[in-house]
């Protein structure tokens, strides 16, 4: 695992962790070198539903190195978005970084979303929505 930073770990699973950083933000980390595939959505959406926190909640998406998901996932993830305040993605790649940007600029979601280099950078601007 690449993220010093994971807080209060509520859930574990061999792609993802799931942690509380501060009251109502969740942390989603996804682990170094991992692919997000289709199922793998569904997963990560049952684990959220079953968290014992009022929602909806503010959201942390955090990408190891060398993590990918694949077209289907990133369909299946636009279809059955969850109940969420607001989005931050943070994102070590460059060129992730600017793939996401262009992604979420196409596709419009109807919560805050925004990316970040840092997860500081990311909670600052999650604190006040």
């Amino acid at each position: 695992m690449s993220s010093p930073e994971l807080g209060n770990i509520l859930c574990e699973h061999e792609k993802f962790v799931f942690s509380i950083l501060e009251e109502n933000i969740l942390l989603i980390f996804y682990k170094d070198k991992c692919i997000i595939e289709e199922d793998d959505v569904l997963i990560i959406e049952k684990a959220y539903n079953d968290l014992p926190y009022a929602k909806p909640m503010k959201v942390i998406t955090q990408y190891g190195k060398f993590v990918s998901i694949s077209s289907e996932a990133r369909i299946k993830a636009a279809e059955r978005s969850p109940d969420l305040i607001a989005i931050a993605y943070v994102i070590n790649s460059l060129s992730q970084r600017l793939l996401l940007k262009f992604y979420i600029k196409i596709v419009k979601r109807k919560k805050p979303t925004k990316v970040f280099q840092s997860i500081e950078e990311a909670l600052e601007w999650l604190k006040p929505i």
